[in-house]
């Protein structure tokens, strides 16, 4: 044990870990699968040929544990660690399974005795095993070695060259498909049938040739696609599979030297989870299970979910073999009895039922978990301290937020009154594990999450976006907006208060006479700083200078170190952040914090890594093509965890990530009707599903394949990997809210109807009322008249249909909430204002009054706009009406769409006024790539679009009558309010009425009931009815008159055409006089709304990208 506090760290303990305990195999169906139990096994060190054992059991029956004791047993009978093999479904399987192995070897040996199991490759995921073979032949050769591409990296490829093929008008790809090629979607559903294809040794003249016999053009695509594909990866990278590549190539090097297998040398061949096997994958095992002299395969059928990449049972159940022995394995080491009644309740309804189905759980909860395989003694039951408690709750909520308050309360109260360490409790999802609301929410209740290091999605993490902006800080690429969120961001970390007094004292110096911030961006920019500029640093106070030389220093090295390349420049920013020693002190701490800062440094160390591993391959890599690399990234990276350190935290993970893990506590959250069961169709666009059943079942394309039963089947055995993950405790939630999230899962209510009883608690809250009613109407038809369902004790569940959850946070809302309600009674708010005042004594934030900003006067009751009359502008109008609170404060900065929309006004305006279409179109063309943020190989497809647009525009309104181009308005409509705005277009019809024409540069067109509320057009035409036209210097402008003659307005989308050649237009119909009413009634309401002082927050769509929305009460609960 060592104690150390060094440059302000936490304290930090290590204690060394207590040997595994001995798994005793004796009088069980494996025992002769021991050299120690059965000696004919080992004769003088030397293995007996034995037939081919397959162990079959459900989950927790101990199949991975006896692999492990099985290879530590074959090492002590005399058999070399380098001639036994331990085939893994996965790189996190083989890890658990290699550090099992490592730690009972040693602990065996004693002190100093190990000679480590995880030496020589003993125990491999199967792709591993693949990659290890291909390496050994190139080696062999005298060939470079081969590396493994990443599903991001060939995600990026393969958008990157189909972006191309759009841009070159579409290539090889049917008709159909050229339309979207450049779209994300496209390319995904593209990768996805090559690695389909590749899984099954499909190579691309084969696929070209399944094309042209079946008749089906897109295959014939895909396999010319294929070929180019691999072409692009051997001439721009070293040798590079991916990893159903590898499979494949693997077979081909162990066909072609037929003594490979020798050299390998493996007599001792375990195989773990063979379900998982697809047919090329369990061909190269098989290859090494034949050489053998002892084999056991494991695996259960009822936990095979991996049918969508090709996966099938015919290896596990030995299809075709001449000769195996079977052991059927049903007691679950792992779950208690009610969770394995749980477990069973979901596999009886799988179809072909295999003999070893079902398992029988351990008497009590936490009886005994699968890692002491046949310990049943008297000492881990006593360990039991909540055997008697309901291992499984079934929980319906009315409400997104509802579920996430019960899954915060359901790992605080385990963790708090049960003492469950957080590491041992994990959320299980169907998908979407990097879900925030989720995340957040157990955050905030004090609960430390972590999401697999593999999940992770480099452009989408905090730490790697701040760490990119300042690469292109350092290269001078960013506009002005981006100069200030690098100032902002967590790298340089000036806080707006901060900012503005540096902006304020550069404004004081006045030097330049410039804009502030354009002057500090200007110092921010130069490599070297002019003598003006020295000035002006000298000139603002110490702590102005202090604020500015953070970003300096920063840009200063990363400028030096960019000479020496990516990494460096990289390394640079970093260092001197100084926040890698704060983001590993934060995490030694532990908590919310330190899985927060946990996950930033996964973060940052999956950049590394992916900055070295690009380096590697390409040692020229530019810093603009490193960002580039990142940026393209819309697929996790497969970060690699190196700790080797479990941390203390409640994983969320989804339910195929869980397979071969296992935790005391598990949440299965979100089990809905349509998301789980998934039963969408995908790969339609490549006829992927048509081409499975080709290859897989012999089935013709043509004909029809009912295939829901079988995807309604992989969706229950997935559910039920997700139930089985737990030992002790299983929480099962949906949302029952059919107009919002949706209704439970048929899952659920088939698991309520089949687990009624005392072993399962369901809870149901209704919104109107704070006390538990049982569960919703689906679940209470199911448990009519069935007393035993136990129902949510009312002190669990804190109002408004929220369950009261256990954390500071919680109790002090609802203390809170108490004391300041008029509605509640004297005694109860006494008893809260007594239990606040306890609170703030011990200096608990948030418990003093003092710190409630809400109960705060506001600082002023001043209107925000009180000039009489108003000015709105119709444009405002909608928006003020969707939440007025957003109209008011979200200043949003300019976006590129909006720079370009101005540029397609402008130039419309200009041909009106006599320039050429082709005059106006060459402008577009020279400010175009300086006002795009598209990337480099789509700009030339989207400037296209604009000027197409420009063009299709003028036809159209060559076909109208033009009488006004940039009308300006201003006309009053009472004594407090006055219409102010610019309409694109007036015309007029045939019968001489006006009509308003507003072009959107939009490519989505509102339906044609939605443009008839539409509120620009509305409130045009609410001003033209009290109003007329008059000459100005620059053509028509409409004022205050008696009511302009109209008929309707439009608009018009000039990048949105159909035919190629017809515009889409939407026209909203004249407004009678009882709408004109109503509309100037809303027009009052914008001016009430946006005068202040307050504004009222309303939810709805745009909440989704409202800049707003983490401070906004009408977001609450979706945060």
């Amino acid at each position: 044990m060592v104690h150390m506090n060094v440059d302000g760290m936490p304290k930090v303990r290590f204690v060394q870990e207590e040997p595994p305990r001995r798994r005793q195999w004796l009088g069980t169906a494996v025992e002769a699968l021991f050299p120690s139990h059965n000696q004919a096994l080992v004769v003088e060190n030397k293995l007996v040929n034995q037939s081919v054992v397959r162990v079959l059991g459900g989950p927790g029956t101990g199949k991975s544990s006896l692999l492990a004791d099985l290879a530590v047993d074959y090492m002590q009978a005399g058999i070399p660690a380098d001639s036994i093999l331990v085939v893994s479904q996965s790189k996190e399987a083989a890890a658990d399974l290699r550090r099992d192995i490592d730690r009972r070897f040693s602990s065996e040996l004693g002190e100093g005795g190990s000679f480590g199991a995880g030496q020589g490759g003993m125990v491999r995921a199967v792709h591993s095993l693949a990659y290890a073979v291909v390496r050994d032949a190139a080696v062999s050769r005298g060939e470079p070695e081969p590396s493994l591409t990443t599903g991001a990296r060939q995600d990026a490829v393969v958008r990157q060259l189909l972006a191309g093929h759009a841009e070159d008008g579409g290539a090889y790809w049917p008709e159909r498909l050229r339309p979207a090629l450049p779209l994300v979607g496209f390319s995904r559903a593209v990768r996805d049938f090559l690695l389909r294809a590749a899984e099954r040794g499909i190579d691309a003249p084969r696929l070209q040739q399944l094309g042209v016999n079946y008749g089906i053009e897109s295959w014939c695509a895909a396999g010319k696609f294929m070929a180019e594909y691999q072409q692009t990866m051997r001439l721009a990278w070293e040798p590079s599979l991916n990893a159903a590549e590898i499979v494949s190539a693997a077979l081909m090097e162990l066909d072609a030297d037929a003594q490979a297998l020798a050299r390998w040398g493996k007599s001792v061949v375990l195989v773990d989870d063979a379900e998982h096997l697809s047919p090329e994958a369990a061909r190269l095992v098989d290859r090494f299970v034949s050489q053998a002299a002892v084999a056991v395969i494991t695996g259960d059928e009822d936990q095979s979910v991996f049918h969508f990449r090709g996966a099938n049972n015919d290896y596990l159940r030995g299809i075709g073999e001449a000769e195996y022995k079977a052991i059927h394995l049903q007691q679950s080491y792992r779950c208690n009895a009610d969770i394995a009644d749980l477990v069973n309740a979901v596999s009886q309804r799988l179809p072909q039922a295999p003999a070893y189905r079902g398992i029988v759980g351990s008497v009590g909860a936490q009886e005994v978990s699968e890692s002491e395989v046949g310990n049943n003694s008297e000492t881990v039951a006593a360990e039991n301290s909540y055997a008697a408690k309901s291992a499984v709750k079934i929980a319906i909520h009315p409400s997104e937020r509802a579920q996430r308050a019960t899954v915060a309360d359901y790992f605080r109260r385990l963790h708090i009154d049960e003492g469950v360490a957080w590491k041992d409790m994990a959320v299980i999802v169907r998908s979407g594990a990097g879900e925030s609301s989720l995340f957040r929410a157990l955050s905030r209740a004090g609960v430390p999450v972590q999401i697999d290091p593999t999940d992770i999605v480099l452009s989408h993490q905090r730490l790697v976006r701040a760490l990119m902006v300042a690469l292109r800080a350092t290269m001078n690429q960013l506009d002005d907006v981006e100069w200030d969120e690098f100032l902002s961001g967590p790298l340089v970390n000036m806080d707006p208060i901060v900012k503005e007094r540096l902006l304020r004292g550069i404004r004081k110096a006045d030097l330049f006479g410039g804009a502030a911030m354009t002057q500090l961006i200007g110092i921010l920019k130069a490599d070297g700083l002019t003598t003006e500029q020295l000035e002006l640093i000298e000139s603002l106070s110490q702590r102005e200078r202090q604020a500015l030389q953070v970003p300096l220093d920063l840009l200063s090295a990363a400028r030096e170190a960019l000479r020496d390349g990516v990494e460096a420049t990289l390394w640079a920013i970093w260092q001197s952040t100084g926040l890698a020693d704060h983001l590993v002190a934060a995490s030694l701490r532990g908590g919310t914090a330190g899985a927060s800062a946990d996950r930033d440094l996964d973060a940052v160390m999956a950049l590394f890594d992916f900055a070295g591993d690009r380096v590697e391959l390409n040692p020229k890599l530019t810093v603009d093509g490193f960002i580039a690399s990142v940026e393209e990234q819309e697929l996790p990276i497969g970060a690699r965890d190196r700790s080797g350190v479990e941390r203390d935290a409640v994983r969320i993970l989804s339910a195929h990530a869980a397979l071969g893990r296992q935790w005391k506590a598990v949440a299965v959250v979100g089990v809905q009707e349509g998301l789980w069961p998934s039963l969408g169709v995908t790969g339609s666009v490549m006829k992927q599903n048509e081409f499975i059943g080709l290859v897989d079942h012999g089935i013709e394309p043509r004909e029809y394949i009912n295939s829901m039963a079988d995807a309604l089947a992989e969706e229950r055995r997935l559910l039920h990997v997700a139930v089985s993950r737990a030992s002790d405790r299983v929480l099962l939630t949906a949302v029952d809210s059919p107009d919002d999230v949706g209704v439970p899962s048929p899952f659920v209510i088939e698991l309520v109807e089949k687990l009624g009883n005392s072993a399962t608690e369901l809870a149901k809250q209704s919104e109107a009322s704070s006390a538990a009613n049982g569960v919703g109407a689906t679940a209470n038809e199911a448990n009519a008249g069935n007393s035993d369902v136990a129902e949510a004790e009312d002190s669990k569940w804190a109002g408004e249909g929220l369950p009261r959850v256990l954390s500071v946070e919680s109790l002090l809302a609802e203390l809170r909430a108490a004391v300041v309600d008029d509605a509640e009674t004297e005694t109860r708010r006494r008893q809260a204002a007594r239990q606040l005042a306890r609170l703030a004594q011990v200096e608990v934030a948030g418990a003093h009054p003092d710190t409630w900003w809400g109960l705060r006067a506001p600082s002023t009751s001043k209107p925000v706009n009180d000039k009489k009359p108003m000015r709105i502008n119709p444009s405002k109008v909608e928006a003020t009406l969707s939440c007025p609170l957003k109209a008011m404060l979200d200043k949003s900065a300019p976006t590129s769409a909006m720079y370009l929309g101005s540029l397609l006004h402008q130039a419309v305006e200009a041909v009106a006024k006599g320039v050429t279409v082709p005059e106006a179109q060459s402008e577009i063309r020279r400010v175009f790539g300086d006002l795009s943020d598209d990337p480099e190989w789509r700009k030339r497809t989207e400037e296209e679009t604009w000027l197409t647009a420009l063009e299709d525009w003028q036809r159209w309104i060559e076909t109208k009558k033009d009488i006004g181009t940039e009308v300006p308005v201003k006309v009053t409509i009472n004594d407090d309010i006055v219409i102010v705005g610019r309409i694109d277009r007036l015309i007029e019809d045939a019968d001489g009425a006006v009509q308003i024409v507003d072009i959107k540069t939009g490519k989505t067109a509102p339906s044609g009931k939605e443009v008839e509320e539409h509120a620009q057009l509305a409130t045009y035409q609410l001003a033209l009815s009290k109003g007329k036209l008059v000459e100005s210097g620059d053509g028509l402008a409409v004022d205050n008159g008696e009511g302009i003659e109209q008929s309707g307005a439009y608009l018009v989308f000039p990048r949105k055409s159909h035919n190629k050649t017809i515009i889409t237009s939407r026209e909203q119909s004249k407004l009678t006089e009882d709408k004109l009413t109503d509309w100037e009634r809303r027009v009052e309401q914008v001016a009430r709304a946006t005068s202040g002082p307050r504004a009222l927050a309303l939810a709805g769509d745009h909440c989704k990208f409202c800049t707003l929305s983490k401070a906004c009460p009408a977001a609450e609960g979706n945060r």
